[in-house]
């Protein structure tokens, strides 16, 4: 299907072909329609490009390159020319989104009674949202949606339920079609998206109170309508998440990023070009006779006749001096330009990397923790409309047994990342927490290796120690003896 029967299919479905007869009929002019049209194509053009960098769609990346490159260099040339392109988009994006780096703390917000017993009613609840969690993917999701909404300004999350599990998909703007509330343009009143299974595309339509899966012909598809064109969560099931405050439903994305990658890919080009065209010399011929028409490049020979004088007849090779170095040094700059503009220190994007202190790193990524609290103001009310949403849907699938109360009250906690430390730092804030008691070998393990439990730890610890113990004599080491007491983890020294 054609782009524009695309969108005109989807914009005369969510206007003039309505779903139901007692639905509002809404008419467009043909000139506004058309206008609605092109609009919409340009939206989902631009966002297109956005999403296609982000994931690094080879193909499409080097359409955008060519269609950049047309501006200067003509057809027959570009055609010559390799395309070797670098993406630093999703680099950039994923660095400095840290909200989900480690995941947060999901709970129901569970009060105590009187005798320090958590109120029942509450505890249940939380435990039948942690069975919700655990069965979802929301922790892979979570990052997905942030990255995307930092690179779009907005993206959409659906509450899909899949057999005996809720999971979550994560829409960018191009693979969706909204119709705004008149009185708000954040809010959408009705959503629509295609999807592709088995070579067919089916639409999938959703509002309040309706809910319809259409094929490519807006039939309702046999087999696949179970609720009649109602929707009985009663909600929309997907919702807006937004990074900032946007002038319109969308926004605008992040095309800095994108604009100044594809500037980089071109200049790469350029380089990589002159690398193979100029470096490996010209051969040129004076008054030869020799018939050649100009055709620079390997093995091609320059003709130059009839020269004023009496110059001799000359074959020889001349060597340009391509401005790679300085097409290099551009690339670097523009790289580091954007990895500061959004946050990053430029030598998170160097190729020479340096040996840093965690003071170091820490004062470097400044700038990215306070992005991540501005981030954090946005993604708090988010998780709540998340978890009314998926409140929602949990318990119209799931016994009795397993609903979540509707007045139970959410909580999250965002967990902040810690600055990295060089080892011999690492080693030495352990070796001081070991000294003020803060720390046990136990713990230390633990940490190295998250699939072990506490007795497990103190077992491996006893073992290590009888071995060395075994081998006192040939090292030379002291005896080491680890006692359980009181809290099951008390080491002595070496005697």
């Amino acid at each position: 299907m054609a782009v524009f029967d695309l969108f005109s299919s989807a914009t005369n479905r969510l206007t003039d072909k309505l779903r139901s007869p007692l639905a509002t009929r809404v008419t467009l002019s043909k000139i506004d329609h058309k206008n609605s049209l092109i609009n919409e194509q340009k939206r989902v053009q631009h966002f297109q490009r956005l999403y296609d960098y982000y994931v690094n769609d080879e193909d499409q990346i080097k359409l955008y390159m060519l269609r950049s490159m047309r501006r200067t260099f003509g057809d027959e040339i570009l055609q010559k020319m390799f395309l070797p392109y670098f993406n630093i988009t999703t680099r950039i994006i994923n660095r400095i989104c840290l909200a989900y780096k480690i995941p947060p703390e999901r709970y129901i917000v569970t009060p105590h009674t009187e005798t320090g017993e958590p109120e029942p009613q509450a505890q249940k609840a939380h435990d039948n949202y942690q069975k919700l969690l655990d069965s979802s993917n929301i922790s892979a999701k979570a990052k997905e949606w942030h990255r995307l909404a930092k690179l779009g300004d907005t993206c959409y999350v659906q509450v899909v339920w899949r057999e005996d599990h809720l999971d979550y998909e994560v829409f960018f703007p191009h693979q969706l079609t909204v119709v705004e509330d008149p009185m708000n343009y954040l809010v959408p009143l009705e959503v629509e998206y295609k999807q592709e299974n088995a070579g067919k595309t089916k639409r999938v339509y959703w509002s309040q109170t309706e809910h319809y899966i259409l094929d490519e012909d807006d039939k309702q598809i046999p087999g696949e309508n179970l609720w009649n064109g109602v929707n009985r969560y009663g909600v929309l099931p997907m919702i807006p998440l937004r990074l900032r405050e946007v002038e319109n439903h969308w926004g605008e994305g992040d095309s800095q990023l994108v604009d100044g990658n594809e500037k980089i890919n071109i200049l790469y080009v350029s380089s990589f070009d002159n690398a193979i065209m100029q470096a490996h010399g010209q051969l040129v011929g004076i008054n030869t006779k020799l018939k050649s028409k100009l055709d620079l490049g390997p093995r091609r020979l320059v003709q130059i006749d009839n020269l004023p004088g009496e110059a001799q007849a000359d074959l020889k090779y001349i060597h340009p001096e391509p401005a790679i170095e300085s097409c290099m040094a551009k690339i670097d700059w523009m790289i580091r330009t954007l990895a500061v503009n959004h946050g990053l220190p430029a030598a998170s994007v160097s190729i020479d990397v340096k040996a840093e202190s965690g003071a170091s790193k820490a004062i470097d990524n400044w700038e990215l923790f306070e992005i991540r609290e501005d981030d954090l103001a946005y993604l708090r009310a988010f998780e709540k409309d998340l978890f009314e949403i998926s409140r929602t849907v949990w318990n119209f699938h799931v016994p009795s047994t397993d609903k979540i109360d509707e007045k139970a009250s959410f909580g999250i906690d965002f967990i902040k990342p810690e600055a990295p430390m060089s080892k011999s730092e690492e080693i030495a804030y352990k070796v001081k927490l070991m000294e003020l008691g803060l720390w046990t070998p136990v713990d230390d393990m633990i940490d190295e290796d998250e699939g072990i439990d506490r007795d497990t730890a103190i077992g491996l610890i006893q073992q290590n120690l009888e071995i060395r113990n075994e081998l006192n004599d040939q090292f030379g080491l002291g005896t080491f003896k680890l006692e359980r007491g009181s809290d099951g983890e008390n080491q002595n020294p070496p005697q």
